[in-house]
Protein backbone atom coordinates (compact mmCIF):
# COMPACT_ATOMS: atom_id res chain seq x y z
CA UNK A 1 0.00 0.00 0.00
CA UNK A 2 1.31 3.15 -0.73
CA UNK A 3 2.13 5.65 1.85
CA UNK A 4 -0.07 8.37 0.14
CA UNK A 5 -2.89 6.16 -0.13
CA UNK A 6 -3.91 6.81 3.64
CA UNK A 7 -2.79 10.54 3.69
CA UNK A 8 -5.38 13.70 3.84
CA UNK A 9 -5.70 15.63 0.65
CA UNK A 10 -3.49 18.56 -0.03
CA UNK A 11 -4.84 22.08 1.30
CA UNK A 12 -3.79 24.83 -0.31
CA UNK A 13 -4.21 27.30 2.92
CA UNK A 14 -3.37 30.83 0.80
CA UNK A 15 -6.21 29.66 -1.55
CA UNK A 16 -8.79 28.51 1.39
CA UNK A 17 -8.23 31.86 3.35
CA UNK A 18 -8.93 33.94 -0.16
CA UNK A 19 -11.69 32.31 -0.93
CA UNK A 20 -13.15 32.18 2.31
CA UNK A 21 -12.45 36.09 2.92
CA UNK A 22 -14.06 36.80 -0.88
CA UNK A 23 -17.23 34.59 0.33
CA UNK A 24 -16.96 36.65 3.98
CA UNK A 25 -17.18 40.01 2.23
CA UNK A 26 -19.74 38.85 -0.37
CA UNK A 27 -21.75 37.90 2.54
CA UNK A 28 -21.14 40.60 4.24
CA UNK A 29 -23.02 42.66 1.47
CA UNK A 30 -26.01 40.38 1.04
CA UNK A 31 -26.22 40.84 5.43
CA UNK A 32 -26.40 44.46 4.38
CA UNK A 33 -29.36 44.42 1.49
CA UNK A 34 -31.51 42.37 3.94
CA UNK A 35 -31.20 45.13 6.68
CA UNK A 36 -31.76 47.96 4.23
CA UNK A 37 -35.03 45.54 3.80
CA UNK A 38 -35.95 45.06 7.21
CA UNK A 39 -35.46 48.47 8.15
CA UNK A 40 -38.26 49.51 5.48
CA UNK A 41 -40.50 46.89 5.06
CA UNK A 42 -41.96 44.56 7.75
CA UNK A 43 -41.95 40.40 7.08
CA UNK A 44 -45.51 40.47 6.28
CA UNK A 45 -45.50 43.05 3.93
CA UNK A 46 -42.05 41.67 2.07
CA UNK A 47 -44.24 38.13 2.11
CA UNK A 48 -47.15 39.76 0.34
CA UNK A 49 -45.77 41.99 -1.87
CA UNK A 50 -42.44 40.61 -3.15
CA UNK A 51 -42.37 38.48 -6.15
CA UNK A 52 -43.11 35.03 -4.89
CA UNK A 53 -39.82 33.31 -7.47
CA UNK A 54 -37.13 35.93 -5.60
CA UNK A 55 -38.77 35.53 -2.16
CA UNK A 56 -38.25 31.44 -3.17
CA UNK A 57 -35.23 32.29 -4.62
CA UNK A 58 -33.27 33.89 -1.67
CA UNK A 59 -34.70 32.10 0.87
CA UNK A 60 -33.74 28.41 -0.81
CA UNK A 61 -29.93 30.59 -0.81
CA UNK A 62 -30.11 31.40 2.70
CA UNK A 63 -31.03 28.32 3.99
CA UNK A 64 -28.50 26.47 1.85
CA UNK A 65 -25.54 29.15 3.76
CA UNK A 66 -26.95 28.80 6.85
CA UNK A 67 -26.99 24.61 6.48
CA UNK A 68 -23.29 24.50 5.08
CA UNK A 69 -21.61 26.97 7.44
CA UNK A 70 -23.71 24.92 10.46
CA UNK A 71 -22.09 22.04 9.65
CA UNK A 72 -18.68 23.93 9.09
CA UNK A 73 -18.87 24.84 12.67
CA UNK A 74 -20.10 21.29 14.03
CA UNK A 75 -16.02 20.42 12.75
CA UNK A 76 -14.17 24.03 14.49
CA UNK A 77 -12.25 22.63 17.50
CA UNK A 78 -13.45 23.88 20.82
CA UNK A 79 -16.65 24.77 19.35
CA UNK A 80 -20.00 22.95 20.96
CA UNK A 81 -23.32 23.85 19.78
CA UNK A 82 -24.03 26.84 18.21
CA UNK A 83 -21.25 30.05 18.52
CA UNK A 84 -21.94 32.50 16.38
CA UNK A 85 -25.98 33.37 16.35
Amino acid sequence: MSHFADSKPRIDMFKLDGDLRDAYVELLGAQFAVDRIQSRYSAEIVAKNGGSFLLRRSISAATAISAYFREVEKHIPGVEGPRFA
